[in-house]
């Protein structure tokens, strides 16, 4: 989901470049070298799969984790999934399959999923939207440590951060035309999770901005 995010903030500032720049040719060549740089190694990972699986694709569990997640997310939110889906007939059709074809099938059964069941998508993926902003630890996991020690940890860490960051947030609006860049990765994260997995551990690579806009936050009290 990263892919989209590169080519919407390289097109804005690419655009805001050249109306800025009389070096209109200088500017676009240099975008390029670095759409060139940043899509080789992808291209590549692409290519070393077609040769493994006979398909381009960066990634062959997308398919299952959007079944797992929405469509059979009271499974898995109650830890059962990987013995409920061996009952499945699902599970016996990808018998004899590659991970990329696997991957095709169970994405054609998510879409289809989705399409018979609208509403359903929809209150799944607001609940996953909750799982995903919703504070450590998981209340469907045990632990070793003990639960007590990890809700003490995430409370005096985690709601300060996400609180004073949104704080922050509102206080640096102002500057958006240089911010705008962290508001659109909060606001894809959260609705590309949201609408596939809504696991929390997938908002780590937001909370550095937290930490940062709490920080800012902190900063404007004193």
């Amino acid at each position: 989901m990263f892919i989209p995010y590169f080519a919407l903030i390289t097109g804005i500032e690419l655009v805001r470049a050249l109306i800025r720049s009389p070096q209109r040719l200088r500017v676009a060549g240099a975008a390029g070298l670095m759409v060139l740089i940043f899509s080789a190694p992808i291209y590549a990972w692409g290519m070393r799969n077609q040769r493994i699986f006979g398909r381009f694709l960066l990634d062959s569990h997308g398919g299952e984790t959007l079944m797992q997640c929405i469509a059979y997310r009271p499974e898995t939110k109650a830890g059962i999934y990987p013995e409920f889906i061996k009952t499945q007939p699902i599970y016996q059709q990808i018998k004899g399959m590659n991970e990329a074809e696997a991957d095709v099938f169970f994405t054609d059964q998510a879409k289809t999923w989705i399409r018979e069941h609208p509403g359903l998508y929809i209150r799944n993926s607001l609940a996953n939207s909750k799982d995903f902003w919703r504070l450590y630890p998981r209340p469907d996991q045990s632990y070793p440590e003990g639960r007590m020690k990890l809700i003490l940890i995430s409370l005096l860490t985690e709601p300060i951060f996400l609180a004073g960051g949104l704080v922050g947030l509102i206080k640096t609006r102002g500057d958006w035309r240089r911010l705008y860049p962290i508001y659109i990765a909060i606001l894809l994260l959260s609705v590309m999770h949201a609408l596939i997995t809504g696991q929390m551990r997938y908002r780590l690579p937001l909370m550095p901005y937290a930490i940062l806009f709490a920080a800012i936050a902190a900063v404007g009290l004193f």
